[in-house]
């Protein structure tokens, strides 16, 4: 604190010391905002990569569903081809899809 009796010279030197801790603390603000500036790039690549994640696991579960599209058909020809689409109505059977009752019929066949 400046006393009111102290010299111009006191004065200045208070000055100076101010001035200083003022350009250390202008930098410490600038490396804070450098840093800022790196987290900011850091996040921007990583929601990059979370996007890119996202859009192929679109594209794998796209596929996947696919291929049980696939599969679907090929066992509902297999039970109308077969006749077994009068199961459908059984008391026992009621509510199973055609896909179940074509697993079970496959399971039946192959063990």
């Amino acid at each position: 604190m400046i006393e009111f009796g102290q010299s111009f010279t006191e004065v200045g030197e208070l000055l100076i010391e101010f001035g200083e801790l003022l350009i250390e603390f202008g930098e410490s603000l600038i490396e804070f905002g450098e840093s800022l500036i790196e987290f900011g790039e850091s996040l921007i690549e990583f929601g990059e990569s979370f996007t890119e994640f996202g859009e192929s696991f679109t594209e794998l579960g796209a596929t996947f569903l696919g291929r049980r599209r696939i599969e679907f058909r090929q066992v509902l020809q297999v039970v109308v081809h077969e006749g077994w689409r009068k199961m459908l109505d059984w008391h026992s059977q009621r509510g199973l899809i055609f896909l179940q009752l074509g697993l079970r019929k496959i399971e039946r066949l192959c063990y």
